[in-house]
């Protein structure tokens, strides 16, 4: 039960994370801001993509600017 419960809150601190850095994305960034916190919002494929490699495309992006 203790191994559930370390997996459950990894998993949510992920999802955390995942959605605040999303945020950056000034493409999906409107789709979380303002009074939609108070409806069901959804992204698409193409976004869903650059969260899931958020890591690395924030990577480059710092590179780049150096």
């Amino acid at each position: 039960m203790q191994n559930l419960q370390i997996q459950v809150k990894d998993v949510m601190v992920r999802f955390v994370v995942m959605i605040s850095e999303a945020t950056q994305f000034t493409a999906i960034q409107h789709i979380f801001s303002g009074n939609n916190w108070e409806q069901q919002t959804s992204i698409t494929k193409m976004q869903a993509r650059y969260v899931v490699r958020w890591g690395q495309l924030s990577l480059l992006l710092v590179e780049s600017e150096q």
